[in-house]
């Protein structure tokens, strides 16, 4: 064979050569492979390894990124949520969030004149706070944390801030009232106070009243209330009733049309004015919405 390509057998070696193929008749004369002496270029090498290169550069830019979130991250400051606490070996690096002074007031009050005076319109519910606190070991309310509901705007023409307090036994919300002269907690929405239980109305040994209340949307109709076109279901809890129950209202009517729109799947907070309803089974119990008296627990 003649020219720049030359055949070798086997045994050839050299630098700079590549496999081509194979000889024809290789499988009768021992396999022979067919190499060109020929030194390979650099632009055809790199077109050839232009994956492994692809994959080593996107393996430098991802250890560059995670790189630089790691210095990032370990300059971000945590959000602190509740009462500032005093340690030595505690260092606070952001501000700490803090409800208006009136909140801390009222939770760490060790006494029920204390509590009191941190109350809206405490003449009227002094009997309910000394009760409330007769049946816990302290007066002083034990929390965990206190964080913002929501902002602050303006209930039924009082100005209202939620906020969240994590006590031992479940989240309450302390709803700080604007005043004339200064802010008051208002009890009934802290402690979901009821003038009379709602189970009241179940039993038979009141026949209406306005409840403090959770209310979510329904579909359930039995007994009288069957007709799905006539009565628009809804369902409520409280912590004085053992376990939620139905209540009705009549399509088209104002409490209905109220309702409707302010209810949703997950529980929101009201007063409803309730009536005796007539139970479908033994096992549920229903009553009948007369109003929707205020959105939350807060009335004027």
């Amino acid at each position: 064979m003649s020219g720049k390509s030359k055949v070798t057998g086997a045994g050839a070696g050299g630098r700079g050569f590549r496999r081509t193929g194979a000889q024809p008749g290789a499988s009768r004369r021992g396999a022979f492979i067919v190499y060109t002496d020929g030194p390979v270029s650099i632009g055809e090498t790199l077109i050839r390894m232009r994956w492994k290169l692809a994959i080593v550069a996107a393996a430098i830019i991802t250890g560059a990124v995670v790189i630089y979130s790691l210095q990032v991250g370990s300059n971000a400051k945590p959000i602190l949520i509740g009462k500032p606490e005093n340690s030595k070996n505690r260092i606070v690096e952001a501000d700490v969030f803090r409800a208006p002074q009136i909140v801390y007031d009222f939770l760490d009050a060790d006494t029920v004149e204390a509590k009191l005076g941190c109350v809206r319109d405490a003449a009227a519910h002094g009997d309910s706070v000394r009760k409330f606190y007769e049946a816990r070991d302290s007066v002083r309310d034990v929390y965990r944390a206190v964080q913002p509901a929501e902002s602050g705007h303006l209930h039924d023409a009082i100005r209202v801030e939620r906020f969240y307090v994590e006590l031992d036994e479940h989240v309450r919300v302390v709803a700080v009232v604007a005043m004339e002269h200064g802010f008051k907690i208002d009890w009934p929405a802290f402690t979901q106070l009821n003038p009379v239980s709602p189970e009241s109305l179940l039993s038979g040994e009141n026949v209406s009243g306005e409840f403090r209340v959770s209310i979510s949307d329904l579909e359930y109709y039995a007994g009288e209330f069957a007709d799905d076109k006539k009565f628009q279901s809804f369902r409520i809890e409280s912590e004085d009733l053992a376990k939620p129950v139905t209540v009705y209202a009549l399509r088209q009517s104002v409490a209905e049309r109220a309702l409707s729109l302010y209810s949703g799947p997950v529980p929101l907070r009201c007063v409803l004015s309730l009536s005796v309803g007539t139970p479908g089974s033994k096992e549920s119990s229903q009553l009948t919405v007369n109003a929707l008296t205020a959105r939350g627990w807060i009335l004027p």
